[in-house]
């Protein structure tokens, strides 16, 4: 979850494609509440640090390019793309 959280932002990738890469690696041996799991950890971990871009103080948002406006924005939707995943996440976790 750290490559999603702070590196592939970087990329000219979408999170989905890391994931999907991921898991055609991996194969079988991927576990999908095992990665629900580290999706509600990173989110935990990460969470904070997205607030921190929103609010303009991320080192890792502060190396994306474009102006202040833009690095907003990014921060605003990689917080919202985490916050969707976990969502998800819960939900096919649930016992209910």
């Amino acid at each position: 979850m750290w490559f999603l959280g702070f590196v592939a932002l970087l990329f000219d990738c979408s999170r989905e494609d890391v994931i999907a890469e991921f898991r055609t690696v991996y194969g079988d041996r991927v576990d999908n509440r095992t990665m629900d799991l580290a999706f509600i950890g990173g989110l935990v971990h990460l969470a904070c640090h997205f607030g921190l871009g929103i609010l303009g103080h991320s080192p890792t948002i502060a190396r994306l390019p474009g102006d202040d406006r833009d690095k907003h924005a990014a921060a605003e939707a990689e917080l919202a793309w985490w916050i969707n995943t976990v969502s998800d996440a819960l939900e096919r976790s649930s016992p209910l």
